[in-house]
Parts: C-alpha cells; structure tokens; sequence
C-alpha cells in the first residue's frame, strides 16, 4: 500500500508539473540514447557539446518514455518510478522513529518533509537522473540500518547488496560516487561486522556495479579520443570549465564554510536555478546536536541500538556532505542530504527527551520547511498528448545536409526532425576540438546553420560562425519546437564573400496574398488550442521575406526591438453576426521567404475563446509593428464550434 501510495504521488506531481523541459533534455539527454541506437558518434560531431560524449545508460533507460508512449504517460510513469525514493526515505525513518502509531506518524513526517525539498519536487518526472538513482542510495541505507540497531541477520549479505546498489547508482551517475565515497568511510568508522571484511563487502561489488555500467563506455572513449573521460579531462575544459564553476558555488570564506547550508538556502548559489530550501541547515543544526549528545551521555549511545544507527547515519551525512562541498557544490547533487535531513532533526528530537510533544516538535518543524521551500524550476512545458519528436512548421533542409548548431542546448532537435542523412555538428566547446575532423565530416554537404531566435543567441550564432568561417546567403527560415520554441534555419556558404542582407526589407502594401485552409470547419474545446493547417500563396509581384529581423541581428546589423518587422499569421475572431470577439489572435511564424508565385503549406494555431458557441475565423498575415495585409477577403470562411 505504501508503494502504490508513493507512486501515486510522484506520478500526481509531475503531471500537475508539466512536462519536462529541462536544459540538459535539450542538450543531452534526448538526443545521447538516440545517437546511442542510430550509430551517430562517428556521424555528428558533437552537437550537444562536451555532453555528447557522456555515458547513455540512464538515458536510454528513460528514452521510450520520451519517445513511445504520449507525453503524460510517460511523464506520469517517470514520476511513479520517482515516488519510490519517497518510499525508501519512509522505510529508512520507519525503522528509527520507534514503535508505535507515533513511531509511524513520525516517520511519514520525514519521509514526506524530506520528499517536499525544493529539488526533489523539482525533479520528479524529468530525465536529470539524481532522484531516479536516490532510490537505489536510500535503499542501501535502509538495508544496512537494520544491522545497527540489532534487528537484523546475515550482515555480509546486506553489507553486498548495499554495495551494489551503491555501485549501480555511480554507474548510471558518476556523481553518486560522492554517496558511496561517504558510505564506505561509515563502514570504516562504524562496521556491523569485522572492519576488513566489511569494507570488502562493500568496495568489491559497488566496483563490480561501476565497471559494468562505466566500464565499456570508458574503454571505447579510450580507443577513439585516448582518454576514459573524455572531454571531461580535457587540460583546457577543466582548467576553463570546472573551475571557475565550483568555484562560484563553493563558500568563499570560514564563516560560510561552517554555515554554508544558511548562505545557500537564502543566495540559491549551488543551484542552476533559482530555490530556496533550508532542510540542510536543518540538518547541520540536528548533527551538531546529535554529535553534543553523544559527547555528553556517551553511555546511552553505546547502549541505544536506534542510537547506533543514527551514529552510522550521521556519519553517512556528513562524510557526503564534505565531499559534495569540496568536489561539486552542485544542489541536485545533494539530493539526498536534503531528503535526509528533517529525519535527523526528528531523531534529535527523540535523543534530546524534550518535555515538549515531539510529534508536535516534528509537525511544527516540517511545516515551516515546506512553508519556506521555494520549488527549483528547470522548465517545463504544457502536455498536448504528443511526444517530444512533434514539431511543427519544419521544411528540412536538402538531404544530405550539414546542420551547424549555433546555440546550445539544441540537440534535442536532431532526434525529432526526420532527417536521416543529415550530419549535426556542435560549435567548438575548447581550443583542443578537431576542426579537421568537423570539415571531415561536412565534406561538400550543403551548410546549414540551426539557432535559437530572439536577440539573446544572436552573438553566440555569429561566433559560431566566425569560428566555422561561414555566412548566411540568404533570409532565414523558422519553425517550432514542442522543447525550444522558434528556432531558426538558415543556408550557409563557406569561403567566399557574404551576400548583402542589408538592404532587403517588406513592402506590405503591395502583398496580394491568397489563404486556403484545408479544412472548412474547426471543432475545438472551449479555451483550447488547436492547430489549423493552411496554404499560404503569393499572388502578388512582391515576395513575402520572412524572419528578416532575426537574419538581420545574424548578420550583426540593429535592429528596431522584438518584434517589430516579423511577418506572422494570425486571425480574427467574430460571432456569426458580424460581432468581434478576438481582434489579435495568437501568432505563429510565416516559417519561409515565399516569392512571387509561389506558396508554402504552413500549420498556425488558433485559441478557442471560453465560451461554447459557433464563430468564423478570418485568417489574416501581418508585418509586426507595420500593417496587416487584410488577406481576408481572399481567405475561405472557416466556421469554429
């Protein structure tokens, strides 16, 4: 029942969450499982950067989640898989809150207090991979627990369990090693059995567990680039990556090196995004205090089998916390610190003999931690019943095409356009990146540059291209990803002097446009959002240049401000009597330059207004901060119920 509970929640908060949006799906996660089963690694040249070239295992353990089934399915089974390690943290506070209906209520107090910190919420139901492995760290503690306060046999076969699934958690994420690191110090401090054979125990099958999962990785990174890790220990990446990351985590004086958990959870320093989350501190304040206790009643502790485990548990916690701080300061990575904290706090509560109720102490307590959790929010999107490979308004490039990403995270696109014979190639991520092998593998295949729209990529796509020495030829075109949103397409020569993109600009007044939905009528929900597709014909002598303030920034020219100048479809919406109800409807990109004569076959979308009824929908194109071009007389009538 507690496990159907526990799965029941994380699959409830990630649907109330949203889909997952997060950067590193966009750069790596998606796109490494399916690089994986394709056979890209000697095909694109590290489009998802550095990243590119980490182990896929977890990740393609997630793909057909992404992939296979609609969205919020696969969402609300990640979040039911996540729900377990709320599952493991109640198991581990059972077997130390003590008997008894209190015994229980308390330890469903830590487990859920500890499952509500801000990064724990935060990542249920994404591909990050810190709370999927959290499961596997908690329930190597609640395995060997037992052992401490004398509840439990055959200590050599726990002790081995808990190794490898100490072991398997640093395979699928190296940044685990930091748990089993600390586990293995509180083997050593405090063995359940004989020191050596313990610590034995322990190491030989977590290492059997990293070598099974790392192992094959590493000696094929070794045979092609001459290094287990590569990139990551490449001279360059981390003497310009590394360090000055950690470095601008970590506490930078003594008084934030003994309070570091109070300066993080006000500055959110050690998070990508901003959160908020004071259960560490909690959690420093319940050690200092435990470690007090046992100074001063030595007897009891040695004598209090739950005692004992919480001795072995502190020094899990503290042992990882050092290394966290020293090696990563990377709030995800301490997930787990956060989820265990409240329970030390709780177990102080029942070593201190307070006068005072300790369920209501306990109760007080973790509402004032959730009461102040701000939730980290790595982004999300709203689900639409597709999977991430939808994407609309796209007209490939040529087969055979080289696709230069020009701003990261994008990779995520290679898996979700159909191009098969395309080569995706990443920027170069540090000066130590084979341009030879890039030219390599463009050979003579047409160049094409693939970036995010919006002024704020435009100078990382320009340094792009000045390092790939290539320019634009001619305006760009735009579609839309369900993950990044507008991104840009843009045809590329190399070499040669760049064509003149200054001059070009739109004269409305001389469109004669022609707009022929493909369905005659529209039935949607009220409120909802539906896609209409349309074709899009140029009648006129004048062509129809699109996305020209986004070629223009990438050509390093000014710019009025956003969106001035951008040509978009749209429509008005009115009541069969004439009666508008929506002068502005939504936007949608025209995707493409469409010259005189020709036509282009577009999808844009429409929002229901809330009210039930029958309405007309004129569709129309207008020159953002211009003029609309008022194509409706030659637009079919569309009906929307």
């Amino acid at each position: 029942m507690a496990a159907l509970a526990c799965a029941a929640a994380g699959a409830f908060v990630s649907l109330a969450l949203g889909q997952d949006a997060n950067w590193d799906l966009r750069n790596y996660h998606l796109y490494n499982p399916w690089a994986f089963f394709h056979g890209r690694l000697d095909v694109d040249h590290h489009p998802g950067s550095r990243q590119s070239y980490l182990n896929p295992v977890l990740d393609v353990l997630t793909y057909p989640l992404l992939t296979a089934v609609p969205d919020h399915v696969g969402g609300a089974v990640l979040g039911a898989i996540h729900g377990m390690a709320l599952l493991g943290l109640f198991a581990l506070a059972r077997g130390l809150t003590g008997p008894g209906a209190a015994g229980m209520l308390l330890a469903a107090i830590a487990a859920v207090v500890g499952s509500a910190a801000s990064v724990a919420i935060g990542e249920v139901g994404t591909t990050f991979g810190d709370l999927t492995t959290a499961t596997l760290v908690l329930a190597a503690l609640v395995i060997v627990a037992p052992l401490y306060v004398r509840v439990a046999g055959g200590a050599g076969t726990r002790l081995a369990v808990a190794g490898l699934l100490l072991g398997v958690a640093t395979g699928l994420k190296l940044t685990n090693g930091l748990y089993l690191s600390a586990f293995v110090l509180a083997v050593a401090f405090d063995p359940p059995a004989p020191r050596p054979r313990a610590l034995a125990l322990v190491i030989l099958p977590a290492m059997a567990a990293v070598l099974a999962l790392q192992g094959w990785w590493a000696a094929m990174l070794t045979v092609k680039y001459g290094s287990p890790l590569f990139p990551f220990l490449d001279a360059a990446f981390l003497l310009n990556q590394i360090g000055p990351s950690v470095a601008s985590t970590r506490p930078g004086t003594p008084i934030e090196l003994l309070f570091f958990p109070f300066f993080f959870g006000l500055d959110h320093r050690t998070g990508e995004v901003p959160f908020r989350d004071f259960r560490m501190a909690a959690g420093l304040v319940a050690v200092v205090g435990l470690a007090l206790l046992r100074w001063r009643r030595p007897g009891a502790f040695a004598v209090s089998p739950v005692a004992q485990a919480t001795r072995f548990l502190m020094t899990f916690v503290v042992a990882a916390y050092l290394v966290w701080m020293v090696c990563f300061s990377v709030q995800r990575y301490a997930l787990v610190l956060d989820m265990l904290s409240p329970l030390l706090c709780i177990l102080l509560l029942g070593h201190a003999r307070v006068v005072t109720s300790r369920l209501a102490l306990a109760v007080a307590l973790g509402a004032t931690l959730i009461a102040t959790t701000v939730v980290a929010d790595w982004g999300r999107v709203p689900w639409d019943g597709g999977p991430y490979s939808v994407v609309w308004n796209f007209e490939g490039p040529p087969p055979g095409s080289a696709i230069l990403v020009g701003a990261r995270p994008l990779a995520v696109i290679a898996p979700t356009v159909d191009l098969p014979d395309a080569v995706w190639i990443g920027g170069p991520f540090n000066r130590e990146d084979d341009s030879d092998q890039r030219e390599r593998k463009i050979g003579d295949r047409p160049r094409h540059l693939m970036t995010l729209a919006g002024s704020h990529w435009a100078e990382t796509a320009r340094r792009t291209m000045r390092l790939m020495d290539v320019h634009l030829t001619a305006p760009c075109s735009a579609f839309s990803s369900k993950l990044a949103g507008t991104l840009l397409l843009c045809s590329l020569a190399r070499g040669a002097e760049p064509v003149d993109l200054g001059d070009l600009h739109n004269d409305a007044a001389q469109w004669s446009i022609e707009l022929r939905p493909v369905v005659a009528s529209l039935h949607v929900a009220p409120g909802a959002y539906a896609w209409l597709t349309l074709e899009v014909r140029n009648t006129g002598t004048q062509p129809i240049l699109a996305n020209l303030p986004d070629t223009a920034r990438l050509v390093g020219r000014d710019v009025p401000p956003e969106p001035f100048g951008d040509v978009n479809l749209s429509y008005h919406l009115a009541t069969p009597n004439g009666a508008q109800v929506v002068h502005d409807g939504l936007r949608t990109r025209l995707p493409r330059s469409i010259p005189p004569g020709g036509h282009d076959v577009v999808s844009m979308r429409v929002l229901a207004p809330p009210q039930p009824g029958h309405y007309h929908l004129d569709l129309d194109v207008v020159d953002e901060g211009v003029a609309w071009a008022d194509a409706r007389s030659a637009a079919v009538d569309l009906l929307v119920e």
